[in-house]
C-alpha cells in the first residue's frame, strides 16, 4: 500500500515537472512571437514615416510649377 503511494507521488511529481516545463517553454516562445511582431511593427512605423517625407518633398516640388520643365500648358 505505501509503495503505490510513493509510485503516486514520484509520478505525480514527474508530471508538475513536465508541465512547468510546458508552461515556460510556451511563455518563451510567445514572448518570441511577441518580441518579433513589435519589432515588426516599429520597422513599418519607420518605413511609413520615410514614405511620408518623400510625400511632401514630392509636394513641395509638384507646388510650385516653375521647378517643372516644359510648356505652362503642360505643367
Amino acid at each position: 500500500m505505501s509503495t503505490n503511494v510513493w509510485n503516486d507521488q514520484i509520478s505525480a511529481a514527474g508530471i508538475d515537472g513536465f508541465n512547468f516545463w510546458k508552461s515556460q517553454s510556451i511563455a518563451k516562445q510567445l514572448d518570441q512571437i511577441v518580441r518579433k511582431k513589435l519589432m515588426d511593427q516599429k520597422q513599418q512605423n519607420i518605413n511609413f514615416e520615410n514614405a511620408l517625407s518623400h510625400m511632401m518633398k514630392m509636394r513641395q516640388f509638384l507646388s510650385n510649377p516653375n521647378n517643372i520643365l516644359g510648356s505652362d500648358y503642360t505643367k
